[in-house]
């Protein structure tokens, strides 16, 4: 009942209590401890054990996921940020369902969505908001050693954050791609590897030459070509004869 918001009976399906968009209210702390009380659950789902069946973990992700995506854009940071990491637990529970499948389409179509938008978002902005809380699902999968071909996938988005008005946001996508410069790609040979790199490096359709964002946007994807170059040193000096 506490975690789901509202009273749950028996053999129905646990659905979370959606975070709103914050109006009106004067905190946080209902949400936060949903969130917290959630991730223990995730947790703990994650274990592989006779008293949990996958029926059992698909339900509680069926029921939860929609508000997790909503939580990702509200407004108090705890709360996006918290449903970001929430989302990530989702993902690594270790099932394969519809709504896992339709977890990662929406998380592309996010990414392309904001991406676009927020280099002229102001700083306070929902679209601000809302990029913030799916770069903290970025940056929560990669400290976890999770989501790297994801976040590599939709690196536009971190580099377009790290060019964004706000310095919170630039900050952390910093981090994003810190930490997406030093994960391995082992799946991927250096030349698709390669070319996604130099594709980010490439000007964007429209772009002023002279802005200040997009001298912020290729910095950090210097920095993001560096660390990536020096993480996979040998396997990029065996590229493919076509390619040389």
């Amino acid at each position: 009942r506490l975690l789901c918001g509202v009273q749950v009976d028996s053999g129905s399906k646990p659905v979370l209590a959606a975070a709103g968009d914050g109006d009106g209210e004067a905190s946080s702390h209902a949400h936060a401890t949903r969130l917290r009380l959630l991730q223990v659950l995730l947790a703990c789902l994650q274990r592989r054990r006779a008293a949990i069946s996958n029926d059992a973990r698909l339900a509680i992700l069926e029921g939860v996921v929609p508000a997790l995506k909503q939580g990702v854009s509200h407004p108090y940071k705890q709360v996006h940020e918290w449903s970001a990491k929430a989302l990530v637990m989702s993902l690594i529970v270790g099932v394969e369902c519809d709504v896992l499948r339709d977890l990662r389409s929406w998380v592309k179509e996010r990414a392309s969505e904001l991406g676009s938008a927020v280099p002229t978002a102001s700083k306070d902005s929902a679209i601000s908001t809302a990029c913030e809380g799916l770069v903290y699902f970025f940056v929560h999968g990669l400290l976890g050693r999770r989501l790297r071909s994801t976040a590599l996938e939709n690196a536009h988005l971190l580099l377009a954050a790290a060019s964004a008005d706000d310095h919170e946001l630039r900050a952390l996508a910093t981090l994003a791609l810190g930490c997406l410069g030093q994960s391995p790609h082992r799946g991927m040979d250096a030349s698709s590897l390669g070319l996604v790199l130099c594709d980010l490096c490439r000007p964007l359709p429209g772009e002023d030459i002279n802005s200040a964002t997009r001298v912020r946007r290729l910095e950090a994807a210097t920095t993001l070509l560096g660390a990536t170059a020096l993480r996979h040193d040998f396997v990029l000096r065996i590229p493919q004869k076509s390619e040389q």
